[in-house]
């Protein structure tokens, strides 16, 4: 149940697919865990005293909401780029967008190393770590670009992420560990 268009009235709540939105909601609201996801307005003219009038008709379609994630339940670390990496070569930095794998366990931040970050593309077989366990994620980091660079130039030093900057930029994140 859900208050109709006046506000004070109950009415039934819209279900997954069925129609909802319009003008003050005229079409019904959806029930809970279902959004209102809008479509293309249907434009109507007609003739009235002469004149042509024209009514924008909007409605929507219910559907699953997603899961609404509030800026204070997580603060990232910087974002994880090629500029950040070279300026903290051993930081924590965040993969959201650009992770190899996105790994639930570890949030909407992606937390890695930017160690794990790289522009070649190899799967070394490295420790899993818990959400925000910095240490684990450090050596994590070691781990990936062990396998990646000689020990010579370890940790990879800045001329070879200026020599593939035109190449994608990518982050591993630790496996999820099981607690």
């Amino acid at each position: 149940m859900t208050l109709g268009i006046c506000d004070c009235c109950n009415v039934c709540a819209k279900l997954e697919g069925e129609e909802c939105g319009g003008q003050h909601n005229y079409l019904g609201k959806c029930d809970k865990g279902l959004e209102c996801e809008s479509q293309e307005p249907r434009i109507i003219n007609f003739m009235r005293n002469g004149k042509v009038n024209t009514y924008i008709i909007g409605k929507g379609i219910c559907k699953k909401a997603l899961p609404k994630i509030y800026h204070s339940q997580e603060i990232c670390k910087p974002k994880c780029d090629p500029e950040y990496c070279i300026k903290n070569p051993r930081g924590i930095c965040s993969a959201k967008e650009n992770a190899e794998a996105f790994r639930k366990c570890h949030g909407l931040c992606q937390h890695t190393s930017c160690r794990a970050c790289k522009f070649l593309e190899s799967e070394q077989q490295c420790t899993a770590c818990a959400k925000d366990d910095f240490q684990c994620i450090r050596d994590f980091g070691r781990c990936i670009r062990k396998d990646a660079c000689k020990s010579k130039t370890y940790p990879c030093g800045k001329q070879n992420f200026i020599r593939r900057f035109e190449d994608r930029f990518q982050c591993q994140v630790p496996f999820c560990k099981l607690l």
